[in-house]
């Protein structure tokens, strides 16, 4: 075990660096999804699926790891190409 100088814990006093790089932290992949208002909570279901089953396979991550979340924002408040989306239709 190797030793490190002391380190100050808020209200705990020092304690050994190594102690603070032994506790694994998990990295839980969050995705936000960022699109035009007006999908259905099925297809909402569909997409959480196919998403969490493609970071399983491809990130290497068990599924209650994988947060999704998603953002419906309506065309009036979604800026493209120098204009409101709302105003592209």
């Amino acid at each position: 075990m190797r030793k490190c100088a002391p380190q100050a814990v808020a209200g705990l006093g020092p304690r050994p660096l190594w102690r603070a790089h032994t506790a694994r932290r998990v990295a839980r992949p969050t995705i936000t999804i960022q699109w035009y208002a007006g999908r259905t909570d099925q297809q909402k279901r569909e997409i959480t699926a196919a998403i969490t089953e493609a970071m399983v396979k491809i990130g290497k991550t068990t599924a209650d790891q994988v947060q999704i979340v998603f953002q419906d924002v309506e065309r009036s408040n979604w800026g493209v190409n120098g204009k409101l989306a709302s105003d592209s239709k």
